[in-house]
């Protein structure tokens, strides 16, 4: 059970029954908000029906809550969308109100991880279920973002926030080239945490942007 994952979702505004299920989830939740209750015991637990499990459970994954893995022949592995660290993620259609005005530096790093397994391979790079261990990279590049990051070749600046960035960002990382140089000086599989750190983020922006 992780409390602080129980305090966040407490706080999150939907409806009574997407925080009841949200509630249910972060009480088996580890440290990184990771579960995985069956959808039967879901609906054991909360007395929903299996239609408004999982169409709840749909809604919350729409409006940016949660997300979940599927596992071979299991339950699916949830993961929680508010963070213990502070924050929640932006509202559908994002920060447009005159009352959440805050700024967004850098894309989440759950979806940043989504984006890393999609695009680059098993064979040569290591997937985790969670982004945890590359926190501290990601952060530093969020100051990056704050500060603005621009092309070395066009001056222009350089979306971290986006989606379309860190698509293009992982297929130079995954193209064979650049999996090429990684060898001459790394034997190890790189993760996340390596190819989000600063000297392969400035290798790669340097690739695709010099």
């Amino acid at each position: 059970m992780s409390l602080e994952y129980i305090t966040k979702v407490l706080k999150v505004e939907v409806n009574s029954t997407q925080k009841l299920i949200l509630i249910v989830l972060a009480n088996y939740s580890d440290e990184f908000g990771q579960s995985y209750p069956s959808h039967k015991k879901l609906t054991e637990l909360t007395n929903l029906s299996l239609t408004a499990i999982k169409d709840n459970l749909k809604k919350l994954r729409e409006i940016g809550y949660l997300d979940w893995e599927k596992r071979n022949n299991t339950s699916n592995l949830y993961k929680l969308k508010v963070s213990p660290s502070g924050g929640y993620p932006p509202p559908s259609g994002g920060y447009n109100t005159k009352g959440n005005t805050k700024q967004i530096y850098i894309l989440d790093l759950d979806r940043i991880n989504e984006i890393y397994k999609e695009q680059c391979d098993k064979i040569f790079y290591q997937h985790s279920a969670n982004s945890f261990k590359a926190n501290a990279r990601w952060k530093e590049l969020r100051e990056l973002g704050r500060k603005g990051v621009v092309s070395p070749k066009t001056g222009k600046k350089i979306d971290l926030s986006s989606e379309e960035f860190w698509y293009k960002y992982f297929e130079i990382a995954n193209s064979e080239g650049h999996k090429k140089w990684i060898r001459s000086f790394w034997s190890k599989k790189p993760t996340l945490m390596t190819m989000i750190g600063l000297n392969q983020f400035e290798a790669i922006i340097e690739r695709r942007y010099g």
